[in-house]
């Protein structure tokens, strides 16, 4: 499938907040901390829910738009006047980091590759700033998120007990840009 990925007019940036980013899933990552002889460990195991998980996104219009502001990596996948999905990639130059704050995809168009290659064409702008690692936090009960994440060779790096406003645990996940 072709599509069009570009940095979107003001009123595609306004259909970008208008996207439904909303997913469930049967599926979320358990974090066990254990306490050994010589230290602690922390685990992270996919565990199953008894019922499917219905999760709101957190509102992404305020970095979105604030990002797009600052002419950061903000892309829309467009497919003739109707905005299908965007990404949100920033910068830090001095440090050669690429940060993934969002990808959302409209649910009619979700598993047709648009994903992919949105995100494809995100780290190929961090790349083109100079980024040589792209960073992301997803929440644990984003387990479809971090399996798309895994697919497209993003690594764990760490976690964040407190990470979210809603309390959420984050999981780091990180790319080398090469």
């Amino acid at each position: 499938m072709s599509i069009h990925i570009r940095r979107p007019d003001l009123q595609e940036l306004n259909n970008c907040f208008a996207l439904d980013s909303r997913f469930e899933t049967q599926y979320v990552w358990q974090m066990e901390p254990r306490e050994i002889e010589d230290g602690f460990t922390v685990t992270f195991l996919r565990s199953r829910l008894p019922r499917l998980l219905r999760i709101e996104c957190p509102d992404v219009e305020d970095s979105l738009f604030e990002h797009y502001r600052k002419n950061q990596g903000v892309l829309a996948v467009v497919e003739g006047k109707e905005v299908i999905g965007v990404i949100d990639v920033t910068v830090e130059r001095w440090e050669q980091v690429a940060w993934l704050h969002h990808i959302v995809i409209a649910p009619a168009w979700r598993r047709k590759g648009i994903g992919s290659q949105l995100l494809n064409r995100g780290i190929q702008w961090a790349k083109e700033q100079g980024a040589t690692l792209m960073f992301t936090a997803v929440p644990t009960k984003a387990f479809p998120a971090t399996e798309f994440l895994r697919q497209h060779s993003f690594r764990f790096s760490g976690y964040h007990d407190d990470h979210f406003n809603n309390g959420d645990i984050a999981i780091f996940l990180t790319r080398e840009l090469r």
